[in-house]
């Protein structure tokens, strides 16, 4: 199997807990139960998009073995940079949501929790790229498999109309082909190449029997 290379990091930019504080200083909240209320909902909106992401990150990073199980020594795949994206001591999104809203319980100020949230969305919005990325690289190989069966099927459908899915090559090549890409894992090199060879032994009857027609219709 080839080696995972790593995508880039998540939240590189996430500063320390330390350093980004939800609530540096202040008497409290300063704008009144409009304002509370409004950090309540602003909280919930990110708890909503940190279970969207964990569904989202999951399934990326499952993508690595998804392809490993269907296709043999798939190439090009990425992961994560950072082990854990979401959890990350001192930068992750959970543990800064989770420190915000601490913040805002214990009287906090609204605008700091506003302005710590608007940094944690913009944190959110590349930790989503990134993991959106890894999910759609990972799922090149599969939609290489895809498209080869796309073609051995159509290929396959033109015989049969062309009366040539039981010549004996041809039938022998498409079973072939077919085993190759409906096994797992399958051999995209191998189901590459016997699909060529069945799209063009199949191009090599078509022309026989349109020259074969043409000869037997001259005068």
């Amino acid at each position: 199997m080839s080696d995972v290379n790593p995508a880039r990091p998540v939240n590189p930019a996430a500063p320390p807990r330390s350093s980004r504080p939800a609530g540096p200083a202040g008497p409290g909240r300063d704008g009144g139960a409009g304002a509370a209320q409004a950090v309540d909902s602003a909280l919930a909106v990110a708890r909503r998009r940190l279970a969207e992401l964990a569904t989202l990150v999951t399934g990326a990073e499952d993508s690595v073995e998804k392809a490993r199980g269907l296709i043999a020594e798939p190439a090009g795949l990425v992961t994560f940079a950072d082990p854990d994206v979401l959890d990350q001591a001192g930068a992750g999104l959970r543990p800064w949501l989770a420190d915000l809203a601490a913040a805002a319980l214990t009287g906090g100020r609204e605008a700091d929790v506003v302005g710590g949230l608007a940094r944690w969305h913009t944190l959110a919005d590349e930790t989503e790229r990134v993991a959106k990325t890894v999910a759609r690289t990972n799922a090149m190989p599969l939609d290489q498999r895809r498209e080869l069966r796309g073609r051995l099927e159509a290929a396959h459908a033109k015989a049969v109309r062309l009366g040539l899915a039981e010549d004996e090559e041809l039938s022998a090549l498409h079973a072939r082909a077919f085993g190759t890409l409906y096994r797992a894992p399958s051999d995209l090199v191998v189901a590459e190449r016997l699909t060529m060879a069945y799209l063009h032994a199949l191009t090599d009857h078509e022309d026989e029997d349109a020259a074969g027609r043409t000869h037997g219709e001259l005068p």
